[in-house]
Formats: structure tokens, sequence, C-alpha cells
């Protein structure tokens, strides 16, 4: 990587290639390359922890004599996306099917701001007259003190162009992004420290706070804006075709305060598609049932309306409403979706899909579409986390009334039986239902399933829980995973 302008070699690890297999036979093969277009190292770092500081140094010429350590670094290191190492510009070779450029905002773009060090003069009590030449020399030189900085973090990381070029170097698909940083409030901090120094007298090894030129200041300050936000404002998409090129612009808006998009609008020649989304806390949904519950939680993110519009005229509306289904079992109401409505054009609005019963965890337990065919789904295992059974054409309390049923949910935590038992409540159903049935080995994967059919397919691992065998109902080998490790060597 490269630091203030000098190439280094640290310790770590990234992507040099991957291979993309089914059963044993390889369809993809890729390498990356982490280069500017100069051949230089494309990946960059700016601030490394610091765990020392001179603490005795001569001034005219700046020579450190020693040093202050500590066990604990104090000063920070500059992430990318929670990376320590930031690439401007990454190259992916497909193999014999050309290559993709991709450019990102990095260390080299978007480096943390950094509060600005000033030597301070001090003319009055026991400090010396000329502080700032010994100050200057010391910021020049030492980490110290650390400085306050706004991390940005959030600023780099971020895909600016991609480029995409078959075998023979033509140019495919060309990519642009650009984007906006905004402040969503005017908080600031203003922070100082101040700390002295001192000329050390070699002779008697005292410091000389006193006498004229004796005692120095050194201030840092530093002003951080709060509340930053880096978004997508415009994608510009070229494609080449033999006919002529195709361009798509798609460009987005955003609610004033958080950094949700509330419009995006994609022009590609043949007119405007505009999707407007809409969440808890604004004025257009905030009166449907439910929705002032789902603010308090502050739950902000989930979008409650979509209206699609062709050249300002709106195609369809999404509409996701909700229901309080009781209380849940940490003592919370649950509330949560109840179903999902669509309207084309002008036309009323019609639910797709009724969610009509959920359980104490909000799992769905029964749900109908518009053809009013209910769908029941069974979860077991610790907390109800799976879903062991899925029943079509038959509804919840139907399902619940059989003898086995209740059979059923005192064996789930025993998964050497559950297999048996799914088995014999799948003779308990209705006979116009149709059941599907799963088992799964907690934390590692699924295990069986069963179809309507009653043909079961079984899912075997290997020590380190990675997918082995698929096998039919007789135990015949359906699929197998093999998994290699390429040795450098």
């Amino acid at each position: 990587f490269q630091f203030y302008g000098e190439e280094y070699i640290s310790g770590g690890a990234r992507i040099k290639s991957q291979t993309l297999k089914d059963n044993g036979i390889i369809h993809k093969k890729f390498s990356y390359i982490y280069e500017e277009a100069d051949g230089n190292l494309s990946g960059y770092i700016n601030n490394i922890p610091v765990y020392g500081y001179p603490r005795e140094f001569q001034n005219d010429p700046f020579f450190v004599r020693s040093f202050k350590v500590y066990d604990k670094p104090k000063g920070g290191i500059e992430l990318t996306s929670g990376s320590y190492v930031g690439y401007s510009r990454i190259i992916e070779y497909e193999e014999n099917n050309g290559y993709t450029i991709y450019n990102y905002t990095s260390p080299k773009d978007e480096p943390n701001t950094s509060a600005t060090r000033v030597g301070l003069t001090v003319t009055n009590g026991y400090f010396g007259a000329d502080s700032y030449d010994c100050s200057c020399k010391y910021i020049d030189n030492s980490a110290y003190p650390p400085v306050a900085y706004v991390n940005n973090d959030f600023k780099r990381g971020n895909i600016v162009s991609k480029e995409i070029y078959d075998k023979d170097d033509n140019l495919l698909v060309e990519e642009d992004f650009e984007y906006m940083e905004r402040y969503t409030s005017s908080q600031s901090m203003n922070i100082e420290r101040e700390f002295e120094i001192a000329p050390l007298d070699i002779d008697d090894h005292n410091y000389d706070w006193y006498s004229p030129g004796g005692g120095h200041r050194i201030k840092v300050s530093s002003f951080l804006p709060t509340g930053n936000q880096y978004l997508l404002t415009h994608n510009n998409k070229t494609e080449n075709f033999d006919s002529g090129n195709k361009i798509t612009d798609r460009y987005y808006e955003y609610e004033p305060y958080y950094p949700f998009h509330t419009t995006e609008r994609i022009l590609d020649g043949e007119g405007e598609i505009k999707v407007e989304k809409f969440y808890p806390f604004q004025s257009e949904v905030i009166t449907r049932p439910y929705i002032m519950n789902i603010r308090d939680q502050n739950r902000l993110t989930e979008v409650v309306k979509e209206v699609v519009s062709r050249d300002d005229i709106v195609i369809e509306t999404r509409i996701q409403d909700y229901e309080n289904y009781g209380e849940g079992y940490n003592g919370d109401d649950i509330i949560l979706p109840k179903s999902f409505s669509t309207a084309k054009g002008d036309f009323n609005l019609e639910e797709d899909i009724i969610i009509d019963k959920r359980d104490s965890h909000g799992n769905i337990l029964e749900y109908h579409k518009k053809d009013n065919v209910h769908t029941v789904i069974v979860w077991a295992y610790p907390s109800s986390t799976l879903p062991v059974a899925k029943i079509e054409n038959a509804t919840y309390s139907e399902i619940t009334n059989s003898a086995l049923y209740n059979v059923h949910l005192n064996s789930v935590n025993n998964p050497d039986n559950l297999l048996t038992h799914l088995n014999l409540f799948r003779e308990t159903i209705p006979s116009t239902a149709m059941i599907t049935t799963y088992t799964y080995a907690p934390l590692i994967g699924i295990t069986s399933i069963t179809d309507p059919r009653d043909y079961t397919t079984y899912y075997e691992y290997d020590s380190q829980n990675r997918l082995k065998y698929i096998k039919d109902k007789d135990g015949n080998i359906l699929q197998e995973f093999e998994y290699n490790f390429k040795s450098d060597n």
C-alpha cells in the first residue's frame, strides 16, 4: 500500500483469484490486480497507530534523544469501509472473457479531516516569549498530541466508475457514479488542548522553565461537523452494441434529514420512469393503521407505499399495511405487515397477500393470496426459529385440530425423531392439502426435504459443516461437492 507517497509491504490478505465450480467442473476463473493506471499500487492508508512520541529532542537541527512509549495506541488507524487499506482501482480479469475495471473513493481522495495543530506564543507567566519556532518543530516531527479528526470512512470505498471490456479490449459497458455530501445538523465541536515543553540542560539534566526562551506551549484545536451523509445522486450507464449505444441515467432524491431515497428517476431515451417511496414518518402514509406505532418503534426504513409512474402517468401503486398481532414472547406488541396490496393505473387497490396469523415471535403461521388459497407454516426447533412444514390449501385451525399436531410440537426439539413425527403428521392433514416438510441440523443446515409426493431428499455435511452430498430417498448420491484449497507452492 501507499503511505504519504511511499510504498510499503505489510501483513494482510486480499483476494488474488477465485474459481467457481459446479459438480467439479470449472465455470469461471477470476484474478485481481490492485494497481493505478500508471502501474503504482492502488492501496492507500493515511493514518497508522501511534505508540510513542519524542520526549527529549534537539531543536536546531531537530534530533530526538528519547521517546515516551505506550502499550496502547494513542492515534487511531484510518479505515476504509472497515478495512485497513483502501483501494482506489481494482481490475478483475475473467479467464477467456475480458475484464472489468473498478474505481473507488479511497484514502487518496478522502482522507480524514484532522485538526490544525498550531504553536502558541505565550508572553506572560514563566513561559518563554518565543515559543513558536520550537512548537512548530515539535508539531512537524511528532504525532503528539493526538488530534481530533472527522472520520471520513463513510466517503471511502464507494464506487466511482466501472468499465467492462471483452477479451479484445472493446469497451462494452461504462458506468459513472456521483455522490453528494451533506450535513444533517449544524452541531460542531471546537476542541482545544494545550501542553507544555521546556529546554533540557544536558549537563545537570534539569528542565529550564523560567529563563527567557524557556517553557513553551503547544495548542491543538479542531472543528468537527457532525451528521455527515454521502449519498448516491446519479448513475450513468452506457452500453455499447453493434447497432448503437444505449444510455440510461438514474437520479436519486432523498428525504431532507434521513439518508433514505424518496424518488428514483430512470431515463433510458424512451421516456422517464419514476419510483416514489414513502416511509412511516411521512405525511402521505402516517394516517394508515399502526403507522404511528411503527414510527414510535423507530422502524423508519420500512417502505409503506410505492408509486411507479411513466412519463408522469401512474402505472402501479404498492402499499404495505400493518396489524397488531397481540403480545409477543418479550411482552411487546407484535406490529408487523398484515397485507401487501397493488393497484394498476388508477384502479382500486387489491390485496395480493394477506397474513392471517403470526406466533409470539412474529413468524407467519397462516397466509392466503387473493385466490383465497390458504397456506400454513409450522415452526419448530429452539424458539421457533425454523419452518418444519409448509401446508398448502389448508387453514391453521384445520391443522391444529389434528390429534398429532400437539405430539409433533412436543417432539420438535429432538431432531432424531422429528422426521418420524412429521411423516405421521403428514397422514393427518386434509386430503385436499399439500405438505412439504423440512428437518435441520441446527446451526449447520437443512438435512431433509419431503415434498407433497412424499419423496424425501437428504442433505449431508462434512466435518467442517459444508454440504457434501445430496441423496435420494434410497440413499443414492444425486450430487457430490468437493472443496479444494490451492497452494502457492
